[in-house]
């Protein structure tokens, strides 16, 4: 509603008109098979829509739909064999990925039967199918392989890469390795359990819903290129808008009270 209100303000009409539809499409958890339409996703006038990131929301939206069906009639089925429904369905969609991205990156970026292997790892790990190790020194290596895999994601993936293809295994290998080693004690473990990363997991919602559209409001209204300052100090106004958002939104809808009539969240 704020960034809605903000363009309409800010944007020429065209303008307005196109933000407004990705926004219904976001709404309806579509606005993958909306934006897979228009320009590429780093396309400079894609660049200035506030609310191209809720691509991602669609796919997991439509991932939480689907995920409980697909387990419900793996258990029917499969039985106790289920979880190897799982890999097999993992499998198959990073095969889709491989070979839709080597025709149509753009197709298998916003296509959730192309991204859904990457869905399926988490769920793989939260079946324990992969057994855990008591192996202090392997649970190490592995989440500090994981961190440096992440981090070589963010500092070599640049605009024009192939992506999500053979790319893609890079954070979201890294990220399981993380998860699969941050066992008691061990360095990612106390990392993640440090108060500045748990702050950041708790906001993280809010922190990605309001991201990018104060980015792009600042870029439109910036003449030429965010200087280090400007973006650190945008940087920090994410955060505190993220939290108030925290605060203010999320944190009041969980309660029961709201959950037995909305209306009365602030009340």
């Amino acid at each position: 509603a704020c960034t809605l209100l903000v363009s309409y303000f800010l944007f020429f009409s065209e303008q307005y008109k196109s933000i407004n539809h990705v926004l219904k499409s976001s709404l309806l958890f579509v606005s993958n098979f909306l934006l897979l339409r228009k320009p590429g996703y780093f396309d400079p006038s894609m660049q200035e829509n506030p609310f191209l990131h809720t691509w991602s929301l669609s796919v997991e939206e439509q991932f939480y739909i689907f995920f409980p069906l697909g387990i419900y009639l793996l258990l029917r089925y499969a039985k106790s064999g289920y979880k190897y429904g799982l890999v097999a369905i993992a499998v198959l969609s990073f095969i889709a990925n491989i070979i839709v991205t080597a025709h149509n990156p753009q197709k298998a970026f916003y296509w959730p039967h192309t991204r859904a292997w990457q869905l399926m790892c988490g769920a793989i790990l939260a079946t324990r199918l992969i057994k855990t190790t008591s192996k202090q020194w392997l649970n190490n290596l592995l989440s500090i392989a994981g961190v440096l895999m992440i981090l070589a994601g963010v500092i070599l993936f640049r605009e024009g890469i192939v992506y999500p293809g053979w790319n893609a295994v890079l954070p979201t290998v890294g990220a399981c390795c993380i998860i699969y080693g941050a066992a008691s004690g061990t360095i990612a473990n106390k990392l993640l359990a440090s108060r500045p990363m748990v702050f950041v997991g708790k906001i993280s919602y809010s922190l990605y819903m309001w991201h990018w559209p104060i980015w792009v409001f600042a870029s439109f209204l910036v003449i030429g290129p965010l200087s280090l300052v400007q973006k650190a100090m945008l940087i920090a106004v994410i955060f505190i808008v993220s939290y108030a958002s925290y605060r203010l939104v999320e944190q009041p809808f969980r309660s029961k009270k709201a959950a037995a009539n909305p209306f009365t969240v602030w009340g």
